[in-house]
């Protein structure tokens, strides 16, 4: 089974649509679990995330190439980050089950949601701030007129109009540097080195996934540029593996396996699936990418020897694998 999430454009932002696509599909009645990767919870409807599996009604309607297309609301997809990753559990009559890494692509949140359509938290925008008032001009001091005295000197009227002249200087200097220094207190300060937006990984994937015409060439393009030394690099970029192997570009088969598969070293948060990985590497095979065959062999030979090591999930893994 396959699974695709597509904005419904016909109820607005906030709603969705999970498509399922399978030949062995359960039949109806259906309901559906949303599990997260990171945390293996599951999708309560209400925008929570829960440890207990919850089942949604699906009211599902079948598309003329069979497809199920399953309308999902706010509560799911104001929740979903382009980032994580999902599993879809379609449960039928019978109990009978299907599931499917869920394929996310952009998303039109409603604007209630906490996280913005780039999955970032939104962010109110900030008031403006209030003009700092202009100071007035400085009114003239008026200083009394010294007392009049009987025949004064030349050389007195000529210190006293100079006090006057200088006391009045030192007024307007005194306005202009008042007024200089409340406009700089009123300046936004610029606090350390700002950094360019969409320079770590996950803001160049989001901004990949959020573009008009992202491709699964173009994810893979993309996949091969980013850094990959810290653990979220490495999620960004296993998010366009993902998304470009599960879109048909071969050339990220044996990228994308390598990060499922038990045998290799662990990459970011990404949970470890022998089967999956297997899966991938059989794809890869058919596409005759070189080194296909000896990964999957190299993997087989690490889930018997660590059968026999008595790994528990190796075992059932191996079980699976030869059903």
């Amino acid at each position: 089974m396959q699974a695709f999430y597509s904005d419904n454009k016909a109820f607005g932002p906030g709603n969705g649509t999970i498509t399922l696509r399978g030949d062995n599909l359960p039949q109806p009645p259906w309901s559906i679990a949303l599990q997260r990767s990171t945390d293996q919870k599951y999708a309560s409807g209400d925008g929570q995330w829960v440890g207990e599996i919850c089942s949604l009604p699906a009211a599902a309607q079948i598309g003329a190439n069979g497809d199920l297309n399953i309308p999902i609301g706010p509560g799911i997809v104001d929740s979903l980050d382009q980032l994580e990753q999902y599993r879809v559990i379609l449960k039928g009559a019978g109990g009978k089950t299907a599931n499917a890494r869920l394929a996310l692509g952009s998303i039109s949140r409603s604007p209630d949601a906490r996280l913005d359509n780039t999955a970032r938290p939104r962010q109110e925008l900030p008031k403006p701030a209030k003009p700092e008032p202009v100071p007035e001009r400085a009114e003239a001091i008026i200083l009394p007129e010294p007392a009049k005295q009987d025949a004064p000197t030349g050389k007195k009227k000529l210190l006293r109009y100079t006090i006057v002249c200088v006391l009045a200087l030192l007024c307007v200097l005194w306005a202009i540097f008042d007024r200089n220094r409340k406009s700089e207190d009123a300046a936004p300060q610029k606090t350390g080195i700002e950094q360019p937006a969409g320079s770590d990984a996950a803001a160049q994937v989001r901004a990949f996934f959020t573009s008009q015409n992202h491709t699964a060439k173009g994810a893979a393009d993309l996949a091969l540029k980013l850094p990959k030394d810290d653990i979220p690099s490495q999620d960004a970029a296993y998010r366009l593996y993902y998304y470009a192997a599960e879109n048909g570009e071969p050339s990220i088969y044996l990228d994308y396996a390598a990060c499922l598969d038990p045998s290799r070293a662990q990459w970011g948060t990404i949970q470890k699936d022998a089967l999956q990985a297997g899966e991938i590497y059989r794809k890869a095979m058919g596409a005759n990418m070189a080194g296909a065959a000896e990964a999957l062999e190299n993997m087989r030979a690490w889930l018997k020897n660590a059968a026999e090591q008595g790994d528990q999930k190796a075992s059932a893994w191996l079980k699976q694998m030869k059903e």
